[in-house]
């Protein structure tokens, strides 16, 4: 009986979590292409930094509190997703308009998305395997011995998410920046990954008290 209450508590926050992780990630493609400018400064980053950078430490968390199965799982559902996603705005992009006002700025928003949801698919192919695997090998075999669980997570979360991020910011930035920007793209994309590890930090410390309060209703405290 307990058995089965602890399933129904893991699919329950396997669910509000995969909700999370998904609005994170589409929220993110949508504003990709949107070159900032950092208030005071002359450093470009793309807009997606600040939202992006959640799903690694996300996936993490759902590692921390069950499987590495379900924690993969959660990356096939954001590829599934992906994939849909591509296959949408790909065939937007061929069906024919109308010569209307505003037609070819939608034209060119959803070739955008297609663009994005492409090199994003390339990039966290191999990024988040990467994460999940380095995460639980440092948060079950070596931090697990000398911290406590809640500082092994965050600083599990955040080498594992940064060593993840290097491989994905700089073969996902290539894909969609290099053609656009050809002569900005690696300066877009050095910027990227150092306000990339700042965000890391912030949202492996704001998952760190999701984690808190899962095992809380997970009974694990």
């Amino acid at each position: 009986m307990m058995n089965y209450k602890l399933k129904y508590k893991i699919r329950t926050v396997d669910f509000y979590l995969i909700i999370l992780l998904l609005l994170f990630s589409v929220c993110s493609h949508l504003i990709a292409a949107k070159i900032i400018i950092l208030p005071c400064t002359n450093i470009p980053l793309m807009s997606s930094t600040f939202t992006y950078m959640f799903v690694f430490p996300l996936t993490d968390l759902v590692r921390a509190y069950s499987t590495k199965l379900n924690a993969l799982k959660f990356f096939v559902i954001e590829m599934v997703f992906i994939i849909i996603l591509i296959i949408m705005s790909y065939l937007l992009t061929l069906s024919p308009s109308p010569l209307w006002a505003l037609q070819y700025d939608f034209n060119r928003l959803f070739y955008l998305a297609f663009a994005i949801y492409k090199a994003n698919f390339i990039g966290i192919l191999g990024s988040m395997i990467c994460d999940i695997l380095l995460f639980s090998f440092l948060f079950d075999k070596i931090l697990k011995r000398v911290i406590g669980i809640y500082w092994n997570f965050i600083f599990s979360s955040i080498i594992s998410s940064i060593i993840a991020m290097l491989i994905y910011v700089y073969i996902t930035d290539y894909i969609f920046l290099y053609k656009m920007y050809p002569s900005y793209w690696l300066k877009i994309t050095n910027y990227n990954f150092v306000s990339d590890i700042i965000m890391i930090i912030f949202y492996s410390l704001i998952c760190s008290i999701i984690f808190k309060c899962v095992n809380y209703y997970l009974g694990k405290e």
